[in-house]
């Protein structure tokens, strides 16, 4: 999907696809407890935009998120 997304976004959508709710979030302690140093990974934020990509129109097959799930869980 070229549009990018939150991961609060993702989680929606995603739940939303799969009928299921999003209401459970983990608190970063406990994220650091278990994971350690990676918890920082998981939750850092990129905006990673596919310029090149559309300055060379390529074409998405799904240009956005919920389409793009929707076609991995079947």
């Amino acid at each position: 999907s070229p549009q990018p997304v939150t991961n609060k976004e993702f989680t929606k959508a995603l739940a939303k696809v799969l009928k299921r709710p999003a209401f459970f979030r983990v608190p970063m302690f406990a994220l650091k407890l278990f994971l350690g140093e990676l918890a920082d990974s998981i939750t850092a934020s990129i905006k990673a935009h596919p310029r090149r990509l559309i300055q060379n129109d390529f074409k998405f097959l799904y240009p956005e998120i919920k389409g793009a799930l929707e076609s991995l869980v079947k």
